[in-house]
């Protein structure tokens, strides 16, 4: 009986190798982009949410002279549910009543930071 599938050499010749280390290198190169690309978006998601929040913190000590106790507090205000920054980190809120600071921890969830771990914060100080 005949064998009709080709022998298999076991070589692979050098352009195999160097188009095989260009793709590599290429995907690397583009995830590393694609995820500064969403730590980006990321970044702009909690900013624009801490300035609804900030709004809703306003709103709150105009009606009721202080501000809130916690974030919950305002969520009628804002008219949405407060949840966790876009890395799923609790959002950190600090009053005495009459000034508060809100922060993200950003996306190390360690105080400091910098570049796209830098917290992002905001305060009427």
């Amino acid at each position: 009986m005949k064998n009709f599938l080709p022998k298999i050499q076991g070589k692979i010749s050098f352009e195999a190798l160097f188009l095989l280390f260009f793709i590599l290198t290429m995907s690397a190169i583009g995830i590393v982009r694609i995820k500064k690309y969403l730590d980006e978006v990321k970044y702009q998601n909690a900013n624009g949410e801490m300035a609804e929040f900030q709004a809703g913190l306003t709103l709150y000590k105009h009606d009721n002279g202080v501000y809130p106790d916690t974030l919950k507090d305002i969520e009628i205000y804002i008219r949405k549910e407060i949840r966790r920054d876009p890395w799923g980190n609790s959002y950190l809120y600090k009053t005495d009543k009459t000034s508060y600071t809100l922060t993200s921890l950003a996306s190390d969830g360690r105080e400091g930071g910098d570049g796209y771990w830098k917290d992002i914060e905001v305060s009427n100080k």
